[in-house]
Formats: structure tokens, sequence, C-alpha cells
């Protein structure tokens, strides 16, 4: 393989460096997406269902497209898995601002460099993480992981106290299934 491999998946965002093969091929799975709306509501644990009813499913990551931001209440969502851990996927994912809000590694741009300076995907993502610091060369770590997510197993998400007045947004799960399954 040489540097002419370029690999880009089949959604928004997915892109490799050079000199891989297509994850696709590489891993033999597909990559999916599902969108599952999020709203205003009480504070409370709220069921999202599961992914698939029949077969396992492979988290990759989490994020939460803001359409209408919290500014009122609360402006943070934890989102995880039922019976498992509720705040697994995402660990207060922020929803005061309009876009994108992909649950991992925050950066800080210090005076000495760019540094990982907070986490907010939740320990079912996390293989690893080390906070770095303002000090040349301690850029911190974070090794992100995916999820296996037992068949019929519903994801949720908890409105933390107050609840949301204004937000409106939909939780993006992107997943990756075995390519022998049967859909």
């Amino acid at each position: 393989m040489g540097a002419e491999y370029f690999a880009q998946g089949d959604f928004d965002g997915l892109e490799m460096g050079r000199g891989h093969a297509p994850l696709r091929n590489a891993l033999n799975l597909s990559l999916k997406q599902v969108r599952l709306p999020m709203g205003r509501t009480a504070a409370g644990k709220q069921l999202l269902g599961a992914l698939h009813a029949d077969k396992d499913v492979y988290i990759q990551s989490v994020e939460v497209d803001v359409a209408t931001p919290e500014s009122t209440g609360t402006t943070t969502v934890d989102i995880g898995v039922e019976g498992v851990d509720d705040d697994g996927l995402g660990d207060a994912v922020s929803i005061a601002a309009a876009g994108r809000s992909k649950a991992g590694p925050a950066t800080t741009v210090g005076s000495n460099e760019t540094y990982l300076s907070g986490n907010t995907a939740g320990a079912l993502l996390v293989e690893g993480y080390v906070v770095g610091t303002d000090v040349d060369g301690d850029f911190g770590l974070f090794l992100g992981k995916q999820y296996k997510l037992p068949a019929g197993t519903e994801l949720n998400f908890t409105v933390p106290s107050g609840g949301w007045t204004e937000f409106e947004g939909t939780l993006v799960v992107t997943y990756a299934m075995d390519p022998d399954a049967v859909v």
C-alpha cells in the first residue's frame, strides 16, 4: 500500500490518514449511523430504544447534533446503555451551542502547546486517557475503543436536574455491524 490510498467512509467525518486501506476493507465492517431525536423534557432518564433488535452492534462514537441550544436549564447531557452505564457513552456532552458536539477529548491551546484538557467520552468508549498540561511535550493521551452493544439493549440519555426548556437536537450514533450478520 502506498500513499495513494486515502480512506473515506460511508458517513460524514470519517477520514483516515495516508497509507491506510479503506476502513470497510481493513476491518471488514461497514459503518452506519442512526439519528435519534432528543429535546425539551423534564429531568430524568429517557430511553431511546435499541439500535438493532436481534444483532449485536459495535458503537464507535456518539455526538449530539444541536439544532436549538439550551441556555436556561442544564447545558449538558449524559448518554448511556440501559442497565450497564448511564453515562458510559457520553459524560456531560455540551448542548450549549448549535452544531455537532462529539463525546470525546477536549483540547486547550496553551502558551507552550495544545494539550488534552478534558474528556466527555464515557468509560465504555475509552481505553485510556491522560490529561496533558501546558508544558512542552506533555500533550496528554486519548485512546478510544468501540463498545459491543448486545442485541436488543436500549440506549438512554439522562437530563440533569432542572430539565431542558429550549434544547432540540438529535443523538447521532456511529456503529458497525458484523458483515456476516443478516439484517
